[in-house]
């Protein structure tokens, strides 16, 4: 079992992590370390208590968490060209996220479904927003 506080940017938190969550997740809770929790709180008067369940790096809680992933696509600004680039980029990166597809077109919006799934890597992010800009992806978590 151990104790640690956990910050963030609006205070602190007392976390309470026993043996067997502990002894999975004891390398993500270092000192200084950027991570997510999930647990249950406990209120006792003006102290609370977290009984952390579960830890996650930020570098995996993207793909731990979303369900699911769109690519949002202008039919102005955007070609076939474009496309077969965005097909070699989530082939590079293949997963078990899946991709839909929104296309814009003069003011409208279609949403798409697609047969591709990926792994959200920074790679990949970096070459979509590359490709189409910081606004081109949609993160889905449920």
């Amino acid at each position: 079992m151990a104790f640690f506080k956990l910050d963030d940017f609006s205070g602190s938190c007392d976390c309470l992590i026993f043996s067997k969550s502990f002894a999975e997740y004891s390398e993500l809770i270092r000192p200084e370390s950027t991570i997510l929790i999930k647990g249950k709180l406990e209120s006792s008067g003006d102290a609370i208590k977290l009984h952390v369940d579960e830890a996650v790096s930020l570098d995996h809680a993207k793909n731990k968490l979303t369900k699911r992933i769109g690519i949002v696509l202008d039919s102005s600004l955007h070609d076939e060209y474009v496309v077969n680039l965005i097909m070699i980029i989530m082939q590079e990166n293949e997963g078990k996220i899946p991709v839909l597809i929104n296309i814009k077109d003069n003011g409208s919006s279609r949403e798409f479904a697609i047969d591709y799934k990926v792994s959200i890597t920074d790679s990949f992010v970096e070459s979509i927003k590359k490709l189409l800009g910081d606004d081109s992806l949609i993160y889905f978590t449920t």
